[in-house]
């Protein structure tokens, strides 16, 4: 993702934050993100960024993707439910990946979240997954696939249209512990892969 894009996004979240900020302190907050819903579905686009000493940083060139989320809430601002994200990668440096052109990567697993009211329109909820990752890879009509877990740490900010639409921009760490047999001396960079990503989307409270 390049550096003007992600600036873009972040001025238009802090711009939506400080008009929230603005308005009268003494305003009772009587529109929340979400009107006592029973759950939330989400979708968005997502951009890994890979960090650290790995295959995925030092060999692949990914490219945004999406992102599904859905969420019921268990108590008033508990919630779990399921989250998807998939996004895909062009090889770039062959001699440090292995003999294949690109890849599909995905991530399917459980979250567990909790919500905070900010400011009126402004929520946060902080989210925390655990899940599979699947490393499809592809070369010409060769498929192979490496498996791990992943487990991720996200702080989503959603203002709020009406009651149960809101605009969301999620920063995510995430940690992939992949399987992948190779020699003692390359274990650290296929075994172990970490991401500081980001989504922005659009969540719906049913």
């Amino acid at each position: 993702m390049s550096l003007n894009f992600k600036s873009t996004i972040c001025l238009v979240f802090l711009s939506l934050y400080l008009q929230s900020w603005s308005q009268d302190s003494t305003q009772v907050n009587t529109v929340n993100v979400i009107d006592n819903p029973v759950g939330i579905f989400s979708a968005g686009v997502y951009w890994a960024n890979p960090v650290g000493f790995s295959f995925v940083n030092d060999g692949l060139d990914l490219k945004p993707g999406f992102a599904l989320s859905l969420r019921a809430y268990v108590l008033p601002h508990l919630t779990v439910g399921a989250h998807y994200n998939f996004i895909r990668g062009e090889v770039k440096k062959r001699r440090i990946t292995g003999n294949y052109d690109r890849t599909h990567i995905w991530v399917l697993g459980g979250t567990l979240g909790y919500d905070f009211n900010l400011r009126s329109k402004l929520d946060l909820t902080l989210l925390g997954g655990v899940g599979s990752a699947v490393y499809r890879n592809k070369k010409g009509s060769l498929r192979f696939t490496d498996r791990g877990m992943a487990l991720w740490l996200t702080p989503e900010f959603n203002y709020s249209f009406t009651s149960n639409i809101a605009f969301y921009v999620s920063p995510e760490y995430r940690y992939d512990r992949l399987h992948i047999d190779v020699p003692e001396a390359l274990e650290k960079s296929f075994k172990n892969v970490s991401y500081l990503s980001i989504g922005a989307g659009i969540r719906f409270g049913f």
